[in-house]
C-alpha cells in the first residue's frame, strides 16, 4: 500500500523487467484497490499508465481509472517486436468496447463516453492518426460497475468534416459493446450520418443495457413540423444549440 500523504498526488514507480537478450517474455500486472472502488471517480480522479522505458520518451503501454476490484493486464515482451497489452477482463468488470472502422480520413472522427448523472467524461478522443485510414481499432472503455447503481451514459461520434464514416470516403462503421467485442452485447452501431450521432445509454444495476438514438437537427425524423426532430429539441431555444434537452439538463 502508499502512504496517505500521496493523496491527490502523482508517484512513479520503476520496474525491472528481463533484457532483450533473455528470450520473449509474458508478464501479469495487477492493480487492486482493497476498498473496491478503483482511482476514479467518486474519491478523486486518480489514474495509472504504465510505459515501456519512462514516462517522457517510453512506449505508453497501458492504463485505466476506473475499475471495482482490480485489473489486470497480460504484457507481452517479444525480443524482435514491440511489447503489447492485452486487458484481462475480471468477473465484475463492467466496460464498454468500441469497435470502429475507419474511412480514408480518421483524423476527422472523435468520440466522448459521459455519465450524464455526475458529469464524468469516461472517454475521449480529439481525432485519429491518418495511418489508421481504412483500418479497424478497438476501444476499451470502463464504465461504473453496478455496485454503484443505474447510471445514464451519453455517447457521441463526430466527424469534423461533416460526411460520416460512410461511403463517399469508404465504408466505415462504429459498434460499441457492452463487454469485449466478441462476446460482448452488442448495443449501438452506425456508419452513415452527418456532423455526429448521439446516443443515450442506460446501464440498470439489475437488468440488461439499452441504448437509444438521440436524433441531431441534421437529422431528417421523417416529419414536416420543420425542425426535424422534435420530440427531442427544446422548441422555444433561439441560441441555435443542436442538443437534445437532457443534453441542456445534464450538461452532455
Amino acid at each position: 500500500s502508499y502512504d496517505k500523504s500521496l493523496a491527490g498526488k502523482k508517484t512513479h514507480e520503476i520496474i525491472p523487467i528481463y533484457f532483450e537478450e533473455s528470450g520473449d517474455q509474458t508478464y501479469r500486472f495487477t492493480i487492486e484497490d482493497s476498498y473496491g472502488d478503483g482511482l476514479c471517480c467518486s474519491q478523486g480522479d486518480g489514474s495509472y499508465e504504465l510505459h515501456i522505458g519512462d514516462v517522457l520518451e517510453g512506449q505508453p503501454l497501458l492504463s485505466g481509472s476506473i475499475f471495482n476490484q482490480k485489473e489486470v493486464w497480460l504484457i507481452e515482451v517479444p525480443s524482435s517486436s514491440s511489447p503489447t497489452a492485452t486487458f484481462q477482463p475480471q468477473d465484475d468488470d463492467i466496460y464498454a468496447t468500441v469497435e470502429i472502422q475507419f474511412d480514408q480520413y480518421p483524423e476527422e472522427i472523435s468520440m466522448k463516453l459521459e455519465n450524464i448523472l455526475d458529469d464524468t467524461v469516461l472517454f475521449e478522443t480529439s481525432s485519429y492518426d491518418k495511418s489508421l485510414a481504412g483500418q479497424t481499432k478497438y476501444e476499451r472503455i470502463p464504465i461504473y460497475s453496478k455496485e454503484r447503481g443505474d447510471q445514464t451514459y451519453c455517447f457521441t461520434i463526430e466527424d469534423s468534416y461533416g460526411d460520416g464514416l460512410c461511403c463517399s470516403q469508404g465504408d466505415g462503421s462504429y459498434e460499441l459493446h457492452i463487454g469485449d467485442a466478441v462476446e460482448g452485447q452488442p448495443l449501438l452501431s452506425g456508419s452513415i450520418f452527418n456532423k455526429k450521432e448521439v446516443w443515450l445509454i442506460e446501464v440498470p444495476s439489475s437488468s440488461s443495457p439499452t441504448a437509444t438514438f438521440q436524433p441531431q437537427d441534421e437529422d431528417d425524423d421523417g416529419d414536416d413540423d420543420g425542425d426535424d426532430g422534435d420530440d427531442y429539441y427544446d422548441d422555444d431555444d433561439t441560441s441555435g444549440n443542436t442538443l437534445p434537452w437532457w443534453c441542456y439538463i445534464w450538461s452532455c
